[in-house]
């Protein structure tokens, strides 16, 4: 429901849409907007917030610059996907019908055979770039934890302690909280970077 209706305010925005306007122009439609926007922004943080406590089981409050980059990459998503989509779309249309259009009318000179496959080319690399655009979020979804642990450990862990013990050693960092408890990311081989929560002495 909520991907439908992100749907429908994004194609009113893009388009020179009447319904949009007329409600725009109210106060109770500028009101209904910022609503809308409030409350996608709100389902966003909370998507975040059970994110992070899946892959790091801490509160989501320790991670205060990993929670702001998943809010945006959850509410910006369905924007940027739809828009590509709309654009492969409209690509795509546009392909068949000027395929069509060059098919009835007759190629005289080998120069306008030249420009003809130069376009064609041209509009297939662009074809080609908007599907590779629009694969990005499903490679991006294969290596989801692995991109979150680079982005936690880059914004919110830290390097610097005064903690005693082997457990210690050879972190990649460090993040305290409360009760004298930290929360370590150490190297795990091949599986990356795990989490360990441990007493601060």
């Amino acid at each position: 429901i909520i991907f439908t209706i992100v749907l429908s305010m994004i194609v009113m925005l893009l388009t020179d849409n009447k319904i949009f306007s007329l409600i725009k122009n109210q106060v109770w439609g500028n009101t209904a907007i910022w609503v809308f926007i409030t409350i996608y922004s709100a389902v966003s943080y909370i998507w975040a917030s059970g994110e992070v406590n899946r892959i790091f089981s801490v509160a989501p409050n320790n991670f205060t610059w990993t929670l702001t980059f998943l809010t945006a990459v959850h509410f910006l998503r369905y924007i940027i996907l739809f828009v590509l989509l709309l654009f492969l779309v409209a690509l795509i249309i546009y392909l068949y019908i000027w395929l069509f259009k060059n098919s009835i009318l007759p190629i005289k000179e080998n120069r306008s055979l030249f420009y003809f496959l130069k376009d064609f080319v041209f509009m297939l690399i662009l074809i080609f770039i908007l599907t590779f655009l629009i694969s990005i979020p499903l490679i991006i979804e294969q290596n989801f934890d692995h991109i979150v642990h680079n982005v936690a450990i880059k914004a919110d862990f830290s390097q610097y302690h005064s903690c005693q013990g082997n457990i210690f050693n050879d972190i990649e960092g460090i993040m305290f909280l409360s009760q004298d408890y930290v929360l370590l990311a150490k190297k795990n081989g091949a599986e990356g970077l795990i989490f360990l929560k441990e007493k601060c002495l």
